[in-house]
């Protein structure tokens, strides 16, 4: 597909939800800010997110 030009967002839903900790009650990660998700950064090859049931 290609690097994004300009403006890009992602989503991923997963039953049960990832088990990362809230950050302002949401599990979403803001890059500029590097807060939520994994650690507030992008994923990358390798990564493993937690699963919650």
């Amino acid at each position: 597909i290609g690097a994004a030009r300009s403006g890009l967002r992602g989503y991923l839903a997963v039953f049960g939800g990832v088990d990362t900790p809230p950050v302002l009650g949401s599990r979403s990660t803001d890059l500029k800010c590097r807060m939520g998700g994994l650690d507030g950064r992008a994923l990358k090859a390798g990564d493993v997110l937690p699963i919650g049931a």
